[in-house]
């Protein structure tokens, strides 16, 4: 019974170094986990500011060089700016505009934003901007690299 009695006193040493072993590389690993992940943030982060520094010194040459022009570059890519326009409605405002001036066509324009957006770009296309509309240009950037 002596022998199993120091067997088991021998598993239990075994058994608390094992453990100990465990938790220390446990922790180790999670050290070298978060040094790699940091690591790797650093080194996206730079990426993506490269990346963003590129955009805006394309998009300064297409504006300030190129005339705003489609630029190529054979066997690399292009680059090209696109101007998105839109319309921000007031409905207050923009059906207070309209009823002096085109006073059939508020019913159809009260209940739908749609509508008064169509209505508000007819009257620019015609050169007025009524109250109520706000014009919302967008520009924005596309590379395509081969």
């Amino acid at each position: 019974m002596e022998r199993n009695t120091e067997a088991a006193i021998e598993a239990m040493h075994r058994f608390q170094n094992a453990t100990k072993q465990l938790e220390e590389q446990r922790e180790v690993a999670r050290k070298y986990l978060e040094m790699v992940n940091s690591k790797i943030q650093e080194d996206l982060m730079a990426l993506e500011e490269e990346i963003v520094n590129s955009r805006r010194s394309l998009e300064a040459f297409i504006t300030q060089e190129n005339d705003g022009k489609q630029f190529k570059v054979p066997g690399l890519g292009s680059a090209y700016l696109t101007t998105r326009r839109s319309l921000k409605i007031n409905m207050e405002e923009f059906i207070d505009a309209i009823a002096p001036v085109d006073s059939p066509r508020i019913y159809e324009t009260k209940y739908s934003e749609t509508k008064a957006k169509e209505l508000a770009k007819e009257y620019l296309d015609r050169g007025q901007l009524l109250n109520g509309v706000e014009q919302i240009e967008t520009v924005s950037m596309s590379v395509r690299i081969q």
